[in-house]
C-alpha cells in the first residue's frame, strides 16, 4: 500500500490524522483549507465540545507521530549498527 494506514481502524492518514478515528480535525482542517481557497469564505462556528474533540486529536496524532519517527530513528542506528559490525568481522578477518 502506497499510503499509511490507521493501526485503530485501517483508515487512510492525512496529515497525521485518520479520518475515521479524527474525523473532527479532519472537518476542521477542511474547513480551514477551504477558507484560503474559496474567495468570500466564511469559516464554519465549531461548538466548544468539537474544538475541545479536535485538539483532542491534535495531541493524539502528535504523540503518534512522535513515536513514528522514534522508531524510525532506532531502526535507521540498528542498520548502521549491523554495517559497521559487518564491516569490522569483515576487516578483523583478514
Amino acid at each position: 500500500m502506497a499510503y499509511k494506514t490507521c493501526p485503530d481502524c485501517g483508515c487512510r492518514i492525512y496529515s497525521g490524522y485518520c479520518t475515521n478515528c479524527h474525523e473532527e480535525h479532519y472537518i476542521y482542517e477542511q474547513d480551514q483549507m477551504n477558507s484560503m481557497e474559496i474567495e468570500n469564505y466564511e469559516l464554519t462556528k465549531f461548538s466548544p465540545e468539537f474544538m475541545d474533540k479536535v485538539k483532542e486529536q491534535e495531541e493524539i496524532a502528535k504523540e503518534r507521530r512522535e513515536e513514528e519517527r522514534r522508531k524510525e530513528r532506532e531502526k535507521q542506528y540498528i542498520n548502521e549498527w549491523e554495517i559497521e559490525k559487518e564491516l569490522n568481522d569483515k576487516y578483523q578477518g583478514e
